[in-house]
């Protein structure tokens, strides 16, 4: 199975429940998007897979060092295991997105480095799906990192 069949099973299968979810038009597009990431996100342990290829060296060598940890392709990351762990990295990631304290004056969240593990992941799955998905090229990673960074308040 090639990254593309990943990344449109990923986002079929997002398109075809969120009406159960209730999910609106406006969360409609990046849902797919993220789900279309996330569908690639197992072959994270093959270093010529569209998603390690998809930040250059960073990429390339953490998909080395997953594919020695995970005992290979398919292996791991392809697993109920692999799955649990990759959703807990997200969780965590947002966990500790949402434990910096708030500004006493203005009740708004201070820019820190608090948004730095969640804005990579988002800005990793958001690259895949458009390398997956063949939107763009090299130029276009650029586009994965935008809507991982945090709205201005």
């Amino acid at each position: 199975m090639l990254g593309r069949d990943h990344a449109l099973t990923g986002a079929f299968v997002f398109a075809a429940v969120a009406p159960a979810l209730h999910v609106t038009h406006a969360y409609l597009a990046a849902g797919v998007v993220l789900t279309a990431g996330a569908g690639v996100l197992p072959d994270i342990d093959h270093p010529d897979s569209t998603i390690s290829r998809s930040f250059g060296f960073l990429t390339e060598w953490f998909a080395w060092l997953v594919d020695r940890v995970s005992g290979g392709h398919r292996h791991g990351t392809h697993s109920l295991l692999g799955i649990a762990a990759f959703t807990a990295a997200a969780y965590g990631a947002g966990l500790f997105q949402l434990s910096e304290p708030k500004a006493t004056t203005t009740g708004h969240l201070v820019l820190s480095w608090h948004i730095v593990p969640a804005a990579l992941i988002l800005a990793l799955l958001y690259s895949a799906a458009l390398r997956a998905l063949r939107i763009g090229g090299h130029y276009w990673d650029l586009l994965g990192w935008s809507p991982a960074l945090p709205a201005p308040t």
